[in-house]
């Protein structure tokens, strides 16, 4: 008697935990896709800003610009992060 309620004990904990993580694993998946969606035009724009920079290095403008939307990233992934977590 006590090994099948054991038994049966154990199988629904394990059930349990199964839809606990099948359910923390969608959460994270949302959560990784919003962040993703939400900084990727930062991302971008931080991107095409680095390239032309590297084809105009003497261009302290185009470094400026650069530096600027790294920052623009930076803070926008600090703060995706704090919403994320």
């Amino acid at each position: 008697m006590t090994t099948l309620l054991h038994a049966t004990l154990h199988q629904i904990w394990t059930e349990y935990m199964q839809r606990v993580e099948g359910h923390y694993q969608a959460d994270l998946a949302a959560a990784n896709a919003a962040f993703n969606e939400y900084s990727a035009p930062y991302q971008a724009a931080r991107d095409q800003a680095y390239e032309y920079w590297q084809e105009h290095l003497n261009d302290a403008d185009a470094y400026a610009a650069y530096q600027q939307t790294q920052r623009d990233l930076d803070g926008t992934i600090a703060y995706a992060n704090d919403m994320r977590d």
